[in-house]
């Protein structure tokens, strides 16, 4: 039988946790002692069984988080991974969430521009650098994954954009903005889109499951079979009329399935 060997491995797993799985987490983790508990888990061995692993983290996914929109970059592996980090050490991995991520970007700024206003001479930076990095401690580390090269190419890309800033303009968050932009836009895929423009696509994407919820009870609905649920991510977003027929990626073509109804539609 597999087993995970917990003792020659120690984890470090820091969690990038979204704003709308905050709460979901927390519950998680507070309640991570009843759960081994539960499981009658001895956290003093020094194995932890692959099968009782699985069973578990399928459980904390359906009774923590179950219905809650998960983004791509959610991984069911984390809650795994967050066990075992339990099983190792006996308490919760940090995390830190978008707002902390924003908080220390604006540090990352205002550290930019105070070197480019003072012009500071390369050891002067260097100095800056370090002192701000052990200021910050784990938090800061926490952003950049115990990573100092991150954090040093994250500043030397700011001082960029002080001193260059005309190299830095952005067009209107990636939004068509002429005729022949959207035309070339509406020739896409959602994924293709989603490459190209993720601002526009995400506007998109939302109109559509908006257009598809149902008014009474919130949830989202296939169009075919009417089968309804919170999640998301039990539904795709399809075109009418195929593109390989002429459809286009515009909103009146594009309409919600739920996944099985997608790959009949696809296979037919």
């Amino acid at each position: 039988m597999e087993e995970y060997n917990t003792v020659t491995s120690k984890r470090s797993n820091e969690i990038m946790v979204y704003s709308n799985m905050e709460k979901s987490y927390k519950k998680f983790v507070e309640n991570l002692p009843a759960l081994f508990k539960k499981k009658k888990i001895n956290t003093k061995d020094e194995i932890l069984d692959t099968s009782i692993l699985n069973r578990m983290a399928l459980e904390v996914e359906d009774e923590y988080f179950y219905g809650i929109e998960k983004y791509p970059a959610f991984n069911s592996d984390d809650i795994k991974s967050i066990l075992l980090y339990y099983f190792d050490e006996q308490k919760a991995p940090p995390y830190y969430t978008f707002d902390d991520r924003d908080k220390f970007g604006s540090l990352i700024k205002n550290i930019a521009k105070e070197i480019v206003e003072k012009d500071l001479r390369q050891s002067e930076q260097e100095n800056l650098f370090d002192e701000k990095w052990n200021e910050y401690g784990e938090n800061l580390q926490l952003i950049f994954n115990n990573n100092k090269r991150y954090y040093l190419n994250e500043l030397d890309d700011e001082i960029r954009r002080f001193r260059y800033p005309e190299l830095y303009v952005k067009m209107q968050e990636d939004l068509p903005f002429t005729k022949q932009e959207q035309r070339k836009y509406e020739d896409l895929t959602m994924w293709e889109l989603r490459e190209i423009a993720p601002n526009y696509e995400k506007d998109l994407r939302n109109t559509i499951f908006n257009n598809h919820k149902d008014a009474e009870t919130g949830k989202y609905y296939c169009v075919n079979c009417g089968v309804m649920n919170s999640n998301r991510q039990k539904f795709e977003v399809d075109h009418i009329k195929p593109m390989f027929k002429g459809g286009k990626t515009v909103l009146e073509n594009l309409q919600v399935l739920c996944i099985k109804c997608n790959r009949i539609k696809g296979a037919n």
